[in-house]
């Protein structure tokens, strides 16, 4: 393996060992606020249809 490759290499490793851990949080971030958007558009269109039931 030429010493330029193995830079790469290494360096991707290092990435890849700490990158998980900020994509993961990203995504744990992204994935927890899709979930309250999810729930409040469900809430929202469920309390629609009961105040024009209730009307």
């Amino acid at each position: 393996m030429q010493p330029r490759k193995a830079g790469i290499v290494s360096l991707l490793a290092c990435f890849a060992k700490n990158g998980e851990k900020l994509v993961f949080k990203i995504w744990t971030f992204f994935d927890c606020y899709m979930f309250i958007l999810i729930n409040y558009c469900i809430l929202e269109s469920l309390s629609e249809r009961n105040s024009v039931v209730v009307e």
